[in-house]
């Protein structure tokens, strides 16, 4: 009698947030080499698996960008947890955001800064800011009980180790000419519509920054933003086809209008050139080389 082998059993195919969990675990050696001494790389891979798990638009992306996202985070020693850092989904592919509170981590990390913070500024607050012989003053009092009314501006401040105050200030024309010019602005997943208030502080914060002891992690992170979102601290003219034609018509050479004296003297000059027979000039015949004289 012939034996019945026992039909073999498939591996149960992995749900996406296991497969990823997986995927991680493979790159922890690679994340432990990039992450400093005080973040311990369980606390990293914890930390990147708790905020995939919670977005599942995380989970669809291209896995090689989600993986690379995180080491670029790690590089930068920056936990990807919602505070310092995130995965942002973009299309199909996912790219490191550094938050607020990575930014001004790395501003610290140069070693010339005291104290700098990014606010926003409320109609009902007290703002008052103002330049003298002593340079920058700012003082701002935010209501701390009842409705503060719409968000007028926002600010940021920077101490650095020699005393000296640094301040930028922009209202919210200034903030909504940046945002016109990012790519991402009208995208679902824009960071301008998933974090508003901190997209507004990075802003300021990267004009800020411009006048400041800068670190080259946050330029290089900066760079990486601007390519995928086009994030600018400053807005980009646009030059309407009015502004082009105006300057165009600007651009012409001026003709000045001719003397008097000028004019007499051409029109002196056009009289003896129509009283002048013009020469008849003969044709020139050329000859061959053999008949030209020796």
């Amino acid at each position: 009698m012939n034996e019945v082998k026992p039909k073999e059993l498939k591996p149960k195919e992995l749900k996406p947030v296991d497969q990823v969990r997986e995927g991680l675990t493979k790159l922890a050696p690679q994340f432990k080499l990039a992450l400093p001494a005080h973040i311990p790389v369980e606390r990293f891979m914890r930390v990147a698996q708790t905020a995939i798990a919670m977005n599942p638009a995380l989970l669809n992306a291209d896995r090689q960008s989600l993986y690379s996202a995180c080491m670029v985070l790690a590089q930068k020693s920056i936990l990807p947890d919602g505070r310092e850092g995130a995965l942002v989904p973009f299309g199909d592919k996912v790219t490191p955001m550094v938050m607020i509170a990575g930014t001004l981590k790395l501003l610290r990390n140069s070693g010339e800064l005291k104290t700098i913070v990014a606010e926003p500024v409320y109609e009902n607050d007290f703002f008052e800011y103002w330049i003298d012989f002593n340079g920058q003053n700012l003082n701002h009092k935010p209501m701390m009980f009842g409705d503060r009314g719409k968000q007028i501006g926002i600010y940021a401040l920077a101490k650095t180790k020699d005393d000296s105050i640094t301040i930028e200030v922009m209202s919210m024309a200034d903030i909504d000419a940046v945002k016109r010019t990012s790519r991402s602005a009208n995208a679902d997943s824009s960071p301008w519509k998933t974090f508003p208030t901190e997209m507004q502080k990075k802003t300021i914060i990267r004009r800020l920054a411009k006048r400041l002891p800068s670190s080259t992690d946050l330029d290089d992170i900066h760079e990486l933003e601007d390519k995928t979102f086009g994030i600018q601290s400053e807005p980009i003219e646009v030059k309407s086809a009015e502004v082009v034609e105006q300057k165009q018509i600007e651009a012409k050479p001026v003709v000045k209008p001719k003397s008097k004296i000028q004019q007499i003297v051409e029109a002196k000059t056009n009289v003896i050139k129509q009283q002048t027979p013009e020469k008849e000039v003969e044709p020139i015949i050329e000859d061959s080389a053999s008949e030209l004289p020796l």
